[in-house]
């Protein structure tokens, strides 16, 4: 369940986890390694939307480099 108070809204390990598709433990280990912004509120980690936005776009690998030509392929001969 999402919580939000004046200060916005805030996620759970368990519902970073599950945007991820990823395990809590994973989630809790990168806000350890402070690759994942979050506040212990409670002792409990939480983390806003915009946090897990910033997370997501750090970690975007562009799309595979382009395959070398085979030998003889694509080039046109005269």
């Amino acid at each position: 369940m999402e919580q939000s108070n004046e200060l916005g809204e805030f996620l759970t390990v368990d519902e970073v986890a599950k945007r991820l598709k990823t395990s809590t433990k994973w989630v809790r280990g990168e806000i350890k390694a402070t690759r994942l912004r979050a506040a212990k509120l409670g002792g409990i980690y939480r983390v806003t939307p915009d946090d897990l936005a910033d997370f997501y776009e750090s970690n975007i690998v562009e799309g595979p480099m382009k395959s070398r030509q085979r030998k003889g392929e694509g080039a046109a001969s005269a």
